[in-house]
């Protein structure tokens, strides 16, 4: 058996193995417990041990240099990415992000409007500007309100997605064509059956 005296609150203690803490200071079985228990940081010690804690943490210049390194390295940025997966998920992330897009997409309505549509079509935003400019009014009827985008050869019957294939309809005319095919020309007419 040994005798020790505890760092913490002096008592005395016997022990058949003495066992030193991290920092090599001798501690009896209930200031060990204390310690890593969750209240620990509420008590004097505690209290003094976090002190020091930020004292080192602040923003001194090989502080900074400390957490540059670390945000670069591998396992910093795994960790930033988590937390940012993480923030977005929470209800504070969701409500930020529908702010931050609201406000990107009345800076440039148009330009967002064609992203959307260019993602619905699988294509890229410049063909359906091109469109858009050759094409400023309905090809059927004339008319320049609810334009739409249309296939002039359905898709459905092996139509693809190019600047000859697509041209510009209103809403009304885009759905009386649906999946019918016309003839070239300006108001072509329609061919039934094939």
């Amino acid at each position: 058996m040994v005798i020790i005296f505890c760092f913490d609150c002096g008592a005395k203690r016997e022990l058949k193995v003495p066992k030193p803490s991290k920092d090599g200071k001798a501690r009896c079985k209930r200031c060990i417990q204390k310690r890593s228990s969750k209240n620990y940081y509420s008590t004097e010690i505690g209290k003094q041990k976090l002190k020091l804690k930020k004292q080192r943490h602040e923003k001194t210049p090989s502080a900074r240099l400390r957490q540059k390194r670390y945000r670069e390295s591998k396992h910093g940025k795994e960790v930033r990415k988590l937390l940012n997966l993480k923030f977005r998920k929470s209800e504070k992330g969701k409500e930020l992000a529908r702010k931050r897009m609201k406000k990107r997409y009345w800076s440039n309505p148009d330009y967002y409007r064609l992203k959307g549509l260019s993602c619905f079509y699988k294509c890229e935003i410049g063909l359906l500007k091109e469109v858009k400019e050759r094409d400023k009014i309905c090809q059927f009827c004339g008319t320049d309100e609810n334009l739409t985008f249309d296939h002039m050869h359905p898709v459905s019957r092996g139509g693809g997605t190019s600047l000859f294939n697509l041209q510009v309809l209103c809403l009304s005319c885009n759905s009386f064509k649906n999946d019918k095919l016309f003839t070239s020309g300006k108001y072509p007419a329609m061919v039934v059956g094939i």
